[in-house]
């Protein structure tokens, strides 16, 4: 496996995706949990004060402070700059983790294509190749594997959090598996969340 530099080969082909396993909705939503709208504004915004988290995002610093350690704790977010190197506990801004990874999967009817991002979506590694659909889940999820084996050996990532895959027919959601599809044999309930 090649992997490919960010931007070279053809682009990933988004118009065609459909999400199984990640969705993230817009900020700004109140009934969101608030640590899922902090790391959208984060991944949108960049780098933020804790009070112009609060200020965007309508919610009390004490509580936001709260939320913002669980973030640090589960390695999601760190102060930014150098403030965590000197442990400092001062009005330090906010940002994602820069080891923050996600895994992008484009399971077409005669492709693959894998793109991994950091938090922010920036393109870090990418790799497309020829594949047919109709050989089905185990050996395309395999190869999906071998692809994404080979992005942590040369570095793309140390860990996953999350991956989001597309593939051309209807989607459970809820489950995470395909529904069924005449261009898909094999691929009706197949459990690609609990392989993945």
């Amino acid at each position: 496996v090649g992997a490919r530099t960010p931007g070279a080969g053809r682009p990933l082909r988004t118009d065609r995706m459909r999400t199984v396993i990640v969705h993230t909705p817009a900020v700004g939503n109140a009934q969101l949990p608030v640590r899922s709208r902090v790391l959208a504004l984060l991944r949108d915004s960049g780098a933020l004060s804790l009070g112009d988290v609060s200020a965007r995002l309508q919610i009390a610093q004490a509580r936001l402070a709260a939320e913002l350690d669980r973030l640090r704790a589960t390695g999601l977010v760190r102060r930014a700059g150098s403030a965590d190197a000197r442990g400092s506990r001062g009005p330090a801004a906010v940002e994602l983790h820069p080891d923050l990874r996600f895994a992008t999967v484009d399971v077409g009817v005669t492709s693959i294509d894998v793109e991994i991002t950091d938090g922010r979506l920036a393109s870090v590694a990418a790799y497309a190749e020829s594949a047919d659909i109709r050989s089905g889940p185990k050996i395309l999820l395999g190869r999906l594997r071998e692809i994404l084996a080979k992005f942590r050996v040369d570095g793309a990532y140390a860990r996953l959090h999350a991956i989001g895959m597309g593939v051309p027919g209807l989607v459970s959601f809820r489950d995470g598996f395909a529904v069924g599809s005449p261009v898909m044999p094999g691929w009706a309930r197949y459990p690609v969340r609990e392989v993945l």
